[in-house]
């Protein structure tokens, strides 16, 4: 395995029932590199493929008789949609990319998504009349290698039907061009050469023998955006024999390429080819608890999942396969203090990441990804162009738009907690307290009844970066948010019943709760006199064991309504006004509603 994969969780070996007859199967170690070490490996792994993807039921009555489902298809364990997971074994004479990781006995452990069983629908419905071919995409992390994995794994075992030729790693095949690819193609029994010409005539020998036999033969390339870093190689030979069979190909000859958003030849989009995205990109609940299971803690403890310790580390990796990774490795022992040390490190290596990221921008790029940062801060939108996109911190997800479920918006969010944190640390405050860009996308570019809602994300991630609020309500002064004992919470639920934000000071054990409003008069908004807030309040002021709990209105001045009206009477009141020191864009906010009535 190469260096990177020190960062994977130490492999625990499975329980001999954990899943069907594959505990008997015997996993052929990774060979040596010669053809003839290939293609024996390339037997034993037919033989480990047959004992572990063969479902149990049928296996005591196979010998050499393929079993078939009622469509006439070869039945494979992987068919069965309850299975959760399954030990593979080597499907590649190569070293497996990072993350995938092999354990002792030459298995490889993966976690059945839910997003496999769609990846191979995608498969069998694509048409090469219409596409090129099939192109996964999506983040770095969430299990791209992985589907592959297990597809190449299955399409090896249906060798009665289909061919599958995998490179793993397109970046190792920059490296070893000419044997990579012929070692791939020799685990699939076509004779070799390093010779340019005879690679050419093995390839179209190979189409020939597929048609003529009526199998299906899938390319699959991981990692193919590796191609396109520089020096870009795609179009030079053999790495252009993927167009090639891609521009030519019939209906028996599919190919998958996938892509991860390193900003190294990171093509959003390819012209022809059928793009599907990685959905969702976090473990649920149940592969998570396989996850848990599995993954012991050093001690040998295994984590329960829905702990408050498992479920604070979910959401500062996102729970996202690969960061979830990088967490258990952690070197403290416990889940709490890996959690933290994780945040620690990660942030770190985010942050200088994208600071090289950033340097090698130009000025138009720069504003664009100023622009995107911002937007994330505040929960907009995207942008209309991402060319200074950073995407292995941002990621785009897709909501429906509010009254109209059959349309969507594209929202641009930090890929986790820990990359927003990442992000928000690098670029500083002034990003935020520059009344021109954030004036610009608040005020003029959004849409009157979100206001409020934006209106308290910028106040919110403000003071993120300054570390402070002060305020005024008369007739005092008071200043919070500036000690170490004073902590910031922000719920993130969009059907959060709570007001919008909380500061607690574990000093004087108080709790402020506060709600942001541009709503005329304030007390028409939804969460004054609402039950639900008040129970929510409540709740943290229990959990924080406080002894007093006040509640704060943040309102520009003309949303206060009549002074004589009971219900604005005794309510806590900050103004727009005593905050634009710090928060700019709130004076013109306030400006642009008196304004507009």
């Amino acid at each position: 395995m190469s260096g990177s994969n020190q960062h994977l969780p130490p492999p625990v070996k499975r329980s001999a029932s954990s899943i069907s007859n594959s505990a008997d199967a015997v996993f052929p170690a990774p060979p040596g590199l010669s053809y003839k070490n290939v293609a024996v490996f390339a037997q034993q792994v037919q033989q480990a493929l047959d004992q572990t993807l063969l479902p149990a039921s049928v296996s005591a009555k196979r010998a050499k008789v393929e079993t078939l489902d009622a469509d006439g298809e070869i039945a494979t364990l992987l068919d069965n949609p309850d299975l959760s997971f399954v030990s593979l074994p080597l499907v590649s004479p190569h070293k497996l990319n990072y993350p995938l990781e092999v354990a002792p006995d030459n298995s490889v452990f993966v976690i059945v998504r839910k997003s496999y069983l769609l990846l191979k629908e995608a498969l069998l419905e694509l048409n090469t009349d219409d596409y090129a071919g099939l192109y996964l995409r999506g983040p770095t992390g969430v299990g791209k290698s992985y589907l592959l994995y297990v597809l190449a794994a299955e399409l090896r075992f249906l060798r009665k039907t289909h061919r599958v030729t995998y490179i793993n790693d397109c970046q190792a095949w920059r490296v070893d061009k000419f044997g990579f690819i012929l070692r791939e193609l020799w685990c699939d029994a076509v004779a070799g050469s390093d010779e340019e010409e005879m690679m050419m005539r093995m390839m179209l020998e190979l189409i020939r023998h597929v048609k003529k036999k009526g199998l299906e033969w899938v390319i699959i390339c991981d990692q193919h955006n590796a191609l396109y870093a520089h020096p870009v190689v795609v179009q030079q030979f053999p790495f252009s024999i993927i167009n090639y069979l891609s521009n030519n190909c019939d209906w028996n000859i599919k190919i998958i390429i996938s892509a991860s958003a390193n900003n190294e030849g990171h093509p959003t989009e390819m012209r022809g080819w059928l793009t599907r995205d990685i959905v969702p990109h976090k473990f649920d609940d149940n592969e998570f608890a396989i996850w848990c299971n599995h993954f012991k803690l050093q001690s040998g403890e295994k984590v329960d999942p829905k702990s408050d310790d498992a479920v604070n580390a979910v959401y500062w990796t996102g729970g996202v396969p690969y960061e979830l990774s990088l967490l258990w490795q952690q070197l403290p022992a416990s889940l709490i203090d890996k959690t933290k040390e994780y945040r620690i490190n990660r942030t770190n290596e985010l942050w200088a990441a994208h600071g090289r990221f950033c340097r090698k921008l130009d000025s138009v790029e720069k504003r664009n990804l100023e622009e995107c940062t911002v937007r994330m801060a505040l929960g907009l939108t995207r942008p209309d162009g991402l060319v200074g996109l950073d995407w292995q911190l941002f990621d785009i997800i897709r909501q429906p738009k509010e009254g109209h479920p059959d349309k969507f918006d594209e929202f641009i969010v930090a890929f986790n907690p820990v990359a927003r944190r990442s992000l928000m640390d690098y670029h500083g405050q002034d990003l935020l307290t520059s009344p021109c860009l954030v004036t610009e996308l608040v005020l003029y570019g959004s849409r009157t009844q979100d206001e409020g809602r934006i209106a308290e994300k910028y106040l919110v991630s403000t003071m993120e970066l300054l570390k402070k609020f002060s305020f005024q309500t008369k007739p005092s002064t008071v200043v919070v948010f500036q000690s170490k004992m004073l902590y910031l919470f922000v719920p993130e639920s969009v059907a959060y019943p709570g007001y919008g934000f909380f500061i607690w000071d574990s000093k004087s054990s108080e709790l402020l709760a506060f709600q942001v409003s541009v709503v005329k008069p304030f007390y028409e908004h939804p969460k004054f006199d609402s039950t639900a807030a008040s129970e929510n309040c409540q709740n943290w002021s229990v959990f924080c064991d406080a002894k007093a709990v006040h509640v704060y209105w943040v309102i520009p001045e003309g949303c206060i309504g009549g002074s004589k009206t009971k219900k604005a009477v005794g309510n806590n009141v900050v103004l727009f006004e005593s905050l634009w020191k710090d928060y700019p864009s709130l004076e013109r906010l306030a400006i642009r509603k008196q304004l507009s009535e």
